[in-house]
């Protein structure tokens, strides 16, 4: 039994480290264009290009119909921390190219912050044991590297979106929930409001993170 589980986590290990480099491939391509490649790159570039030039957050979310008629779907959090990130980078590509490689990195740096947290859950799971083995930690791994090999991670894992940065926000809540207490869920059910566009739907998904 012991002999039919190595076999099986080595040939997951195999399947998981072709798709890796899949995935190396994917963010290289992605990162090094300087133009947007999904249709969600081309609103947030634009908002955060706004911020950048100077305009505050309620004239980001004022009345699209007025100038400079942005339609903002989601709350400011990805927008906020991809222009703290932009000014960095400014020295290495001009003008909107910049907003868009700083948008990018942060989807790109969630992505491996999810990997890691994942891993950290996986090897949290069973909390009645204290030490984990070599083996349970290497089964964790390539749990955690396996969320790396999904196809729709894979695709969106460098472009300019929100989702991955909102994954990232809700598995960091469930770990702080998993090693602290449930008042440690806050964060999850903050990040519940980063990616969802109705926020009724983001405040009910929040109070059960709470209670449950």
């Amino acid at each position: 039994m012991r002999f039919a589980r190595m076999l099986a986590l080595g040939a997951l290990t195999m399947l998981v480290g072709v798709h890796l480099v899949f995935f190396a491939i994917r963010a290289w391509h992605v990162l090094t264009f300087p133009y947007p490649l999904d249709y969600g790159e081309g609103p947030l570039l634009a908002q955060v290009n706004h911020l950048r030039s100077g305009a505050s957050l309620p004239h980001l979310y004022g009345d699209p119909a007025q100038p400079p008629y942005l339609v903002v779907n989601y709350p400011p959090v990805y927008l906020i921390v991809t222009s703290l990130v932009a000014p960095l980078l400014d020295w290495t590509l001009p003008g909107s190219a910049t907003t868009l490689l700083a948008g990018r990195l942060v989807t790109f740096c969630a992505t491996l912050i999810c990997a890691l947290l994942i891993w950290r859950l996986a090897v949290l799971s069973d909390t009645s044991i204290r030490r984990t083995t070599p083996e349970q930690s290497g089964a964790a791994l390539v749990v955690a590297l396996a969320f790396l090999a999904l196809p729709i991670v894979r695709e969106w894992s460098a472009l300019m979106r929100v989702d991955l940065l909102g994954v990232c926000l809700g598995l960091w809540g469930l770990l702080l929930t998993r090693r602290l207490s449930r008042r440690a869920a806050i964060p999850l059910a903050l990040s519940l409001l980063v990616n969802r566009r109705d926020p009724r739907r983001a405040g009910g998904s929040a109070c059960l993170a709470l209670v449950s």
